[in-house]
């Protein structure tokens, strides 16, 4: 029995000190290629620490707490609301796992692939539930739950520290100095402030746990508090203010209740403290701007203006809009980046386009824009389950909030106003947490870095609803499956090594990996010669070849290697080095097929090649062109490009043709007087000189002065000295220059 209880402390220390460490650990932009990386190894190596401790545990014990004999899932599941949410969970875990299967590219659906882009992978998604399970089943006691309130208190406190400190320019572990909003150590304003919007109501909360007397905690803390509010101020963010006004506003309703219980006074001087601390720190001079005052002013303004027909992803409603709109006609075509079977495309709705896909689908939907950017997330997070695990994942996640308001309504119900002040205490921070997250969660772009805290709180009110909430009593005889003990034993075992080695194997062969490449690759500045740098990353992209920020860069140095040896007059050389780029991306494309930049950047190595002689790749050419233009439809401008660059591989036709798409999204759009230049290449080519010229001169007439109406100029100049129209030659070789 020791070694089971110590397996049990373990596995709470582990869930503790991961709910301190995850947000606040990042990699030094001195030591790591990718800064949020050591946040989701964090995440990884505790669940499957947690989950292999807890299959040992489960089969050293020799008196099963489940005794799997007399088990009745359906009426284990009914007993109690916090099983009832457990089941569900369980249940979302098994259709990501469909979802993944099914993706059009399993592997990324299942361990994800850029590291920017985290918290919706099957890995990170089954490391997310493993942490819900250890708090909502293994935390249910007041003092255990407070150590849950404790340890996200600590990371808040460090994290809010660290966004104040960039405010006032001070970093010393990377550049948030020198950015108008602070982003702390989560790379990004919006998860800092979502994550201040989960800990303020936890804060708050401890503040009711103060002796009457005791001075130093409730000053301590209320300092803690004016940290947070000072950090979530200068995130920025207009879904966090939103999201910490209504968690402040149930807290306060709460608060107000349980007034009887409550030690007013000592309530008052701590939270006077912290909002005095938070106002000073606001107004104090600094580096950077007050970005509190115009992002809270900017939300009436974004909201009176939603009535703009831009289709361009800018940030604000209008943006979030934009993005939902689109994202909802995808949830009516279910287009996807490739040919799918009928069954394939019938199972789309269900379970959507796979984890980690909405980056691909998106582009395939909406409306033609002027800009490139294309979203990785739906601003949205019901909107961003929808799509990539369908209506399966949707209703099971409005089945979890459903479970979630009606805990939270019980927890009204039997809130005991002059109860134990610690059960009140807990009440208010983690309903009050999880109404100010759920808000958060409709506008925000989650990440590993504020969805582990989030999962941490919902086991956190299962927990608590199952020692706050009586369970139902049923008569009815268990009609469960019989397992003898024995065979339970077994199948634990099974089990506990199966989670081991699987866990352990994953864990070393991808985030060890990628982390090691990841020091090695920024280790490579600090060689002494240009060739030891980039024999460096040669070795290091080959360790890891599918993270898409090694490979871009060693794509970059190799492309514009080849084009230095080219104008000094290394023509072999050069072909030899863009082969290598060329190479070096096609490996790439065989683990992720359809990444924007890859394909565009093959597309001009292969033109470059083209045009320097070598035979049989135009054909290559022509095809990955059609291929990027059914990949990236609503965006004109790659249209243009792709057409200007037509005539140079002999295909005049296409030119025209391609130039007339892009031409046809002008009044959508903007003028693209590079489609106008390629088309009046194209007709140039089949022989069209007057129409080529019309269409010239319209290409440097619909911006004038432009970079791309200049190279129109170039050409027309061209064909007027041909034709010894001297006047006209010079006249557009000035303009051109």
């Amino acid at each position: 029995m020791a070694v089971l209880a110590r397996l049990d402390s373990l596995i709470h220390w582990i869930t503790l000190v991961t709910l301190v460490a995850l947000p606040v650990v990042f990699g030094s932009s001195e030591t790591f290629a990718i800064r949020p990386e050591l946040k989701r190894v964090v995440l990884h190596l505790s669940a499957i620490s947690i989950a292999s401790l807890w299959c040992w545990q489960w089969t050293l014990e020799q008196n099963l707490k489940l005794d799997l004999a007399r088990f009745d899932i359906k009426r284990w599941t009914t007993a109690h609301p916090a099983n009832l949410l457990i089941t569900v969970m369980s249940i979302w875990v098994f259709v990501q796992v469909i979802s993944a299967l099914l993706s059009p590219i399993p592997h990324i659906s299942i361990l994800g692939a850029d590291d920017q882009r985290s918290g919706y992978n099957l890995y990170d998604n089954i490391s997310f539930f493993v942490l819900f399970l250890s708090v909502a089943t293994r935390f249910r006691s007041v003092e255990k739950l407070k150590s849950v309130s404790v340890a996200l208190v600590i990371g808040g406190t460090i994290t809010a520290v660290y966004g104040v400190s960039q405010h006032f320019g001070f970093d010393p572990l990377g550049d948030g100095e020198n950015f108008r909003r602070a982003y702390s150590s989560f790379g990004n304003p919006l998860n800092f402030g979502a994550f201040m919007v989960l800990v303020i109501p936890v804060t708050f909360a401890l503040l009711l746990l103060a002796k009457p007397n005791d001075y130093r905690w409730q000053i301590g803390i209320g300092a803690v508090l004016g940290l947070e509010l000072a950090g979530l101020w200068f995130a920025g963010g207009r879904g966090p203010y939103v999201g910490a006004l209504g968690g402040i506003v149930v807290a306060a309703i709460l608060t107000w209740r349980a007034r009887q219980a409550i030690p007013v006074n000592s309530l008052l001087t701590s939270v006077g403290t912290g909002v005095i601390l938070a106002i000073v720190l606001i107004v104090l001079p600094s580096p950077n701007p007050d970005v509190g005052t115009e992002r809270v002013l900017g939300i009436g303004d974004q909201i009176v203006g939603l009535g703009s027909e831009s289709t361009e992803l800018s940030s604000g409603l209008e943006g979030r809009f934009n993005i939902w709109g689109t994202t909802l006609d995808m949830a009516t075509s279910w287009d996807t980046p490739q040919e799918e079977s009928g069954l394939a495309s019938a199972l789309r709705p269900v379970f959507g386009q796979g984890q980690d896909m909405f980056l691909y689908a998106f582009p395939l939907a909406g409306e033609p824009r002027v800009g490139t950017d294309v979203a990785d997330h739906a601003h949205n997070y019901p909107l961003q389950i929808l799509i990539e695990q369908g209506f399966a994942g949707l209703l099971i996640l409005l089945a979890i909030a459903l479970i979630v308001l009606s805990l939270l309504y019980k927890l009204h119900k039997q809130f005991q106003p002059d109860g134990d002040i610690g059960l009140i205490a807990l009440n208010i921070a983690f309903v009050a947490s999880i109404v100010g997250t759920m808000i958060v969660l409709l506008t925000g772009v989650q990440r590993v870095a504020d969805l582990t805290p989030a999962f941490a709180m919902l086991g956190g009110l299962a927990a608590l609803s199952a020692i706050s909430i009586s369970p139902k009593e049923s008569n009815r005889e268990s009609s469960g499956f019989t397992l003898s003990k024995q065979t339970a034993s077994g199948l634990g075992a099974l089990a506990a090594v199966a989670v081991t080695v699987v866990g352990l194997w994953v864990f070393f062969d991808w985030d060890v990996r990628r982390t090691t490449a990841s020091v090695e690759w920024v280790s490579a500045f600090n060689k002494s010669s240009d060739l030891e740098k980039a024999q460096t990353w040669v070795d290091v992209q080959s360790k890891a070849p599918e993270r898409p920020h090694f490979t871009n860069s060693l794509f970059i140095e190799l492309f514009n290697a080849a084009f230095a040896q080219k104008e000094q007059g290394l023509d072999e050389e050069a072909v030899v080095l863009m082969h290598r780029a060329r190479t070096l991306l096609l490996d790439f494309e065989e683990l992720d097929p359809f990444k924007r930049d890859v394909q565009i950047n093959l597309f001009q190595t292969e033109v470059a090649l083209h045009s320097w002689g070598e035979e049989g790749i135009s054909a290559r050419a022509v095809e990955r062109a059609d291929r990027i233009l059914e990949l990236y439809p609503t965006a004109p401008l790659y249209t243009s490009v792709i057409a200007a660059d037509m005539p140079t591989l002999g295909e005049y036709e296409l030119a025209i043709e391609y130039a007339d798409q892009a031409i046809a999204t002008e009044l959508k759009t903007k003028p693209w007087p590079l489609a106008w230049y390629a088309k009046g290449r194209g007709l140039l080519g089949l022989g069209n000189e007057d129409e080529a010229i019309a269409a010239l001169r319209t290409g440097t007439e619909i911006e004038p002065g432009s970079e791309e109406a200049k190279l129109s100029h170039r050409l027309l100049a061209q064909i007027y000295s041909d034709r010894g129209e001297t006047e006209l030659a010079e006249e557009h070789s000035l303009l051109g220059n």
